[in-house]
């Protein structure tokens, strides 16, 4: 029997570093919008462009759109795809991070001065980030020198390096949501790609053989049975995930409707593990879909599933 076409699914974890951190300080406003499934990035940008327009601060020109950045339309107007919103987003985690302005001038394309202005911005709208989220790692180091991600993953990274040199305490900063998004990520990866190994009651034998072909299902019993763990064994023990990128994940696979729509619930169902950020307090990273015959930006296009 004749497999289908291969093509991707990318799953990627939805914000889930700044979402890390909003529920870590925690800052009220940017955990209200992700509850509420807005685009957060947009949202800050809003807010951005506000204090910019309603202060009259002097910006560069959008290179896009000839006008001034964050000053070409109304401050409410903006949406994604704007580079205002991309420059916000950066913005978010170069704050997150404690990045200086010069490292943010670089990475946006806007002059220092103006990267400094848009660090000062943010600070002031969530002022919770530097006295909650920043004051915890810079205890935790001062304490111990070390960070414990939450459960599921809980581990713990240990700063050998001197915890005054404002490198280290940045790259403090980082680790928490990071490492936490890392991590999950390879436990999802972990689980997927031993499900047809792990399958004893072989459940799911129709979608092994939708993904591998029916004519190999004898061959794979046999290795199962013998724990074989040769590299053609270890492919048919899982979905076939090809591509890790911190927090998101390339899966190639046949393309046939019913065999993605199983992988895609099944991973979500993986990956959206609650967080334990504290005693009494969790959060779910939501996991974006999109699938296409590349893992081009140009090819991938949303793949939704039903609510």
């Amino acid at each position: 029997m004749l497999l289908p076409p291969r093509t991707w699914l990318w799953a990627d974890y939805n914000q889930a570093e700044s979402r890390i951190v909003a529920w870590k300080a925690p800052v009220l406003k940017l955990r209200q919008w992700y509850q509420e499934g807005v685009d957060v990035h947009a949202h800050v940008c809003r807010l951005v462009a506000r204090i910019i327009q309603e202060n009259r601060i002097q910006t560069p020109l959008n290179t896009n759109t000839g006008s001034p950045l964050f000053m070409g339309k109304h401050w409410n107007d903006y949406i994604k795809g704007d580079e205002e919103r991309e420059i916000s987003k950066r913005v978010v985690h170069a704050y997150n991070y404690g990045m200086g302005a010069d490292k943010m001038s670089l990475i946006t394309g806007v002059t220092v001065e103006f990267a400094q202005i848009l660090l000062k911005i943010y600070g002031t709208l969530f002022p919770e980030i530097k006295t909650h989220y920043h004051t915890w790692v810079e205890a935790c180091l001062k304490r111990n020198r070390t960070i414990w991600m939450p459960p599921p993953v809980e581990f713990r990274k240990i700063f050998w390096d001197d915890v005054s040199k404002p490198d280290v305490i940045r790259s403090a900063y980082s680790c928490y949501p990071q490492c936490t998004i890392g991590s999950m990520l390879k436990r999802t990866i972990a689980k997927v790609t031993k499900i047809f190994k792990e399958d004893k009651d072989e459940r799911y034998r129709s979608q092994w053989c939708a993904w591998y072909g029916e004519g190999n299902w004898t061959t794979w019993r046999r290795l199962r049975l013998q724990n074989d763990r040769s590299p053609q064994a270890i492919l048919w023990s899982g979905f076939d995930v090809r591509l890790n990128v911190h927090d998101a994940g390339g899966i190639s696979i046949p393309d046939d409707p019913g065999l993605i729509l199983w992988v895609a619930t099944t991973w979500k169902s993986h990956a959206e593990t609650p967080i334990q950020i504290s005693p009494k307090e969790s959060v779910i990273i939501p996991v974006d879909f999109k699938k296409g015959a590349t893992w081009g930006a140009e090819d991938l296009k949303d793949y939704k599933l039903a609510a």
